[in-house]
């Protein structure tokens, strides 16, 4: 019987099937965000039911779930001085 073997990827390549990232992924935030300021993940967990909710409010109004995130931040920061 003869073996099947799959052509290993291009080298620089991690194999994925994602494709380009876009060109610039501040574009859609509302909060201006200089171009030497990179954009990182941030990882937490919430309750299943907080997270549905969240991103069905946030489609809701046409928005990313990270823009609401953010926007949440600055109001939350204007009503909690920090001093």
């Amino acid at each position: 019987m003869d073996k099947v073997t799959a052509k290993p990827p291009p080298k620089g390549s991690k194999g994925g099937r994602k494709g380009a990232p876009p060109a610039d992924p501040s574009a859609n935030l509302d909060r201006p965000i200089s171009k030497q300021e990179a954009i990182v993940p941030m990882g937490f967990k919430v309750p299943e039911s907080f997270r549905k909710e969240y991103k069905t409010y946030a489609a809701i109004k046409g928005k990313k779930m990270v823009e609401v995130l953010m926007e949440s931040f600055e109001l939350y920061k204007e009503h909690n001085p920090k001093s």
